[in-house]
C-alpha cells in the first residue's frame, strides 16, 4: 500500500473487513489502527482497483445499467439524471465516469 507503513497482512485484513461492510470505526477498533489509517488503506486499495480495472476492462458494450438500491433511495432526481446521461454518452467507458 502506497505511503502506508503497516504490515501487508494487516492492510489485507482491513480491506477484507471493509469489503464485508464492516464500518470504518469498527475496522479501526478490531485492527487496533487509527481511523485515518483505515481511510488511507481504503483510498490506496481503491486506487489500485481503479488502475487494475482501467488496464484490464476494455470495449465493454453496455446495454443495461443496474443502480444499487441504496443509491437510488438516497440520490435526488438530478443525480440520477446525471448518471443516466453519462451512461448514454459513454457506455463503454463507465470506469472513468465513476472515478
Amino acid at each position: 500500500m502506497d505511503g502506508i507503513r503497516i504490515d501487508r497482512e494487516k492492510a489485507v485484513q482491513v480491506v477484507e473487513m471493509l469489503a464485508e461492510t464492516v464500518g470504518v470505526r469498527a475496522a479501526a477498533r478490531l485492527s487496533r489502527l487509527d481511523q485515518g489509517t483505515i481511510l488511507r488503506i481504503l483510498e490506496s486499495a481503491g486506487k489500485h482497483c481503479a488502475r487494475l480495472l482501467d488496464a484490464k476492462v476494455r470495449n465493454v458494450n453496455v446495454t443495461h445499467v443496474q443502480v444499487a438500491k441504496e443509491y437510488s433511495d438516497k440520490a435526488n432526481h438530478h443525480d440520477k439524471a446525471q448518471v443516466m446521461g453519462l451512461v448514454r454518452k459513454a457506455p463503454c467507458d463507465l470506469g472513468r465516469v465513476a472515478g
